[in-house]
């Protein structure tokens, strides 16, 4: 059922489905979710599955009425991947304070990535800046207003 969920967001994605055979095939496998949640099951395993997915139930095809959200958690995790992978190699830090930094460090370095920004020159330019020149830097990062 999964697997055609995703088959069916690829479709709506590439605009190969009309909005009625989207809203058909949203049924069908909203259909599909409840009878595979009505089961029943003897092994206990998959009893406690069942019933962890019956409790999250109206979120498993969430992605499909919502344009752009991911399927799974997967670019979050990959997203924080390299900050874990820093506070393994060094050991954690040794502060909340120390901690803090680094999460905003490791923000203001991702959002640099994904805009294409040089974070180094980011950084040094913050750190040069006034105040208000400061608010005008991280102002660019800020969503801009809808409307």
């Amino acid at each position: 059922m999964l697997l055609d969920a995703l088959d069916l967001r690829d479709r709506r994605d590439v605009f190969s489905i009309s909005p009625h055979g989207l809203a058909v095939a949203q049924g069908r496998l909203e259909s599909r979710r409840k009878g595979l949640l009505g089961w029943r099951l003897s092994h206990e395993g998959n009893r406690k599955f069942r019933d962890h997915l019956a409790r999250h139930a109206e979120q498993i095809l969430t992605f499909l009425y919502v344009w752009g959200l991911e399927a799974s958690h997967w670019p979050a995790e990959q997203g924080i991947r390299p900050m874990v992978a820093n506070r393994k190699v060094f050991g954690g830090n040794r502060t909340w304070a120390g901690a803090h930094a680094q999460e905003v460090l490791g923000s203001l370095f991702a959002t640099c990535a994904q805009q294409a920004r040089d974070s180094l020159r980011l950084l040094s330019n913050l750190i040069r800046a006034t105040p208000r020149q400061r608010a005008a830097y991280l102002g660019h990062f800020l969503p801009v207003p809808a409307g």
